[in-house]
């Protein structure tokens, strides 16, 4: 035991007091475990090592402790580690693979209070990230802390080996948690700060497109990622970054901003070449010029011109007879179309295009060749609640309204035997090149007048009272039965009081104006109220006021004392004013 505890002061370089201390300790009865300790090799065998680690009794460590490399030779001195010692007469308990553990935990721990970053190989991924081998030191690191950028495959790290930033340390419990990223973050960080020295806003700078997003790509400028926006990488309308870059290719991109606070630089690839709106004086409005689709949205469609120019279709300009066209029924993006440009506004940088003015206008050839009062067929293309619809050319509808079917039958009943593909003639009415419209009649094509014309609407009438009813009165108008006249309650006059029947008897005259001929009944409606309003109306535009304070009264001859007076007392004072009349005018004579 003299010649080990020798051999031990040697390799431990203790003093003679701290040796004996320590002899003193383990002739004791007292317990020892979980220290690290140099042991002496006696023996080596196929199954164990037979260590003399200083304490009373030799102990051994399994063989599968060491690799290979590891295996020990008689005489030499290796880290042991105590794990138990139970007393003199005892079992001693030691670790080879724990010492090696114990051993690099020091170091381990020493490297990090030193300010360095440790140097470590991923050995294994789990549920939650990877662990990371640093000289026998397994430690933890997060998958968000892996990398400064998205990885893709996660087992692409799986044999890594580098530097780690070590965020957390607990040696009571063995815990170490490291970060990748951080120390990426720091090197990005360190070469953004020197690039964005070197590099000026306007510089032409070559990159590998890394990663595309709905908004733009990021350029590696060599460590750096730049921006390029998707309003930056074409002077025409982009719909997607996708469809013009793909990751991993190089681009030249042009510095455009740099933002020193944010480290951030904006790039673009639009503004290395020249501006298309500077060719725009190629163009003038009222050109009718070549394109290509480039892009068809809900609202109209985009045309690509030359050198980059741009205009727009919008829907109201793709068709002359459909105004609400969807507009991929009509175009597709790589069509080759003539469009006319109809404004150019320098203002806000737009061309506003036409496709229908591109080419000839259906309704004034409809008008060169078709004129007011010919006769045109056509099957019914649509049936509405108004009137219908017949085509007249591939392009064109002509409208026939209800009231224009007869002269005889209301329109709403014959409309209900029309359906769509019946054949129908019509006249040509009206021809509006404006409104874009084409009015038809069918009752013309008989005649141009109702054969009832002198009771046509809105003419005037007159008769007498036939016979009463509580809601209406029938008028005899001299036609005897093939004509007989009728006035509605609330067409007998315009104050509502005197809406009423009983104000008439049998033989009472009366005047109005035709609102609807029933041919099928023989019957006018008649209305004395419109008839009121004509006359009133026609009193106040004829009236001119001789002095001020007129009042309507006097408009309509409206006497105030007749409205009160008997017949004989109005004549009384007629009579008496008419006295008073003669002697001011005698008097006046007399005086002269």
């Amino acid at each position: 035991m003299k010649d080990i505890t020798r051999s031990l002061e040697d390799q431990l370089e203790v003093n003679e007091v701290e040796l004996q201390g320590l002899q003193d300790f383990m002739d004791s009865n007292i317990v020892l475990q979980s220290y690290l300790t140099k042991g002496l090799v006696l023996e080596v065998t196929s199954d164990y090592v037979k260590v003399d680690a200083g304490v009373k009794s030799e102990s051994l460590v399994s063989i599968n402790e060491f690799t290979e490399e590891e295996l020990p030779q008689v005489g030499d001195i290796i880290d042991i580690y105590v794990d138990r010692y139970e007393n003199k007469a005892g079992t001693t308990v030691l670790s080879y693979i724990e010492a090696k553990r114990k051993q690099a935990w020091k170091e381990f721990e020493l490297l990090v209070q030193g300010g360095e970053n440790p140097t470590g190989t991923v050995v294994s991924q789990n549920r939650g990230g990877y662990m990371v081998d640093f000289n026998g030191v397994l430690a933890f690191m997060p998958i968000t802390q892996a990398s400064s950028s998205p990885i893709k495959f996660r087992d692409a790290l799986i044999g890594f080996t580098g530097q780690f930033k070590v965020l957390l340390l607990d040696s009571i419990n063995n815990k170490v948690t490291v970060s990748r990223k951080v120390l990426m973050n720091e090197e990005n960080q360190a070469q953004k700060s020197e690039l964005m020295k070197k590099i000026s806003v306007g510089d032409v700078v070559k990159g590998i497109v890394k990663n595309i997003t709905e908004y733009g790509a990021f350029i590696d400028l060599g460590g750096f990622d730049g921006l390029l926006h998707v309003t930056d990488m074409s002077w025409k309308r982009v719909q997607s970054p996708r469809g013009i870059l793909d990751v991993g290719d190089e681009v030249e991109v042009k510095v455009i901003n740099i933002d020193q606070s944010a480290n951030r630089i904006s790039l673009g690839m639009k503004q290395l070449v020249k501006e298309p709106w500077e060719y725009v004086d190629n163009y003038k409005e009222g050109d009718i010029v070549d394109g290509t689709i480039s892009n068809v949205i809900d609202y109209g469609a985009f045309v690509s011109l030359e050198h980059n120019l741009e205009g727009l279709v919008y829907i109201t300009e793709i068709s002359w007879t459909h105004k609400n066209i969807l507009p991929s029924s009509v175009f597709k993006v790589g069509d080759k179309v003539k469009v006319k440009i109809i404004e150019i506004n320098h203002d806000k940088h737009r061309i506003n295009l036409s496709y229908k003015k591109a080419q000839d206008n259906p309704w004034t050839k409809f008008s060169e060749d078709y004129s007011i009062g010919d006769k045109v067929s056509g099957k019914v293309k649509n049936v509405t609640e108004f009137g219908i619809f017949i085509s007249l050319t591939k392009e064109l509808d002509g409208m026939i309204h209800i009231s224009d079917l007869s002269w005889d039958k209301k329109g709403d009943e014959i409309i209900k035997d029309i359906k769509s593909g019946d054949d129908i003639e019509a006249k040509i009415m009206t021809i509006d090149i404006e409104k874009e419209q084409v009015n038809l009649s069918v009752k013309h094509l008989l005649r141009d007048e109702s054969p009832n014309e002198k009771h046509g609407k809105g003419k005037l009438v007159s008769g007498k009272v036939s016979s009463i009813e509580a809601d209406k009165l029938y008028i005899d108008i001299g036609e005897g039965d093939k004509l007989k006249g009728v006035v509605y309650k609330q067409d007998i006059s315009t104050v509502r009081d005197q809406q009423d029947t009983s104000r008439f008897k049998v033989e009472d005259k009366i005047t109005g104006i035709i609102k609807y001929l029933d041919t099928d009944k023989n019957e006018l409606t008649i209305s004395i109220k419109e008839q009121q309003r004509k006359e009133e109306k026609k009193s106040i535009e004829n009236y001119k006021p001789e002095k001020v304070g007129t009042v309507l009264g006097d408009i309509f001859n409206f006497d105030k004392t007749s409205a009160s007076s008997t017949p004989e007392k109005s004549k009384e004072d007629t009579s008496s004013k008419k006295t008073t009349q003669d002697t001011e005018a005698k008097s006046d004579t007399e005086s002269k």
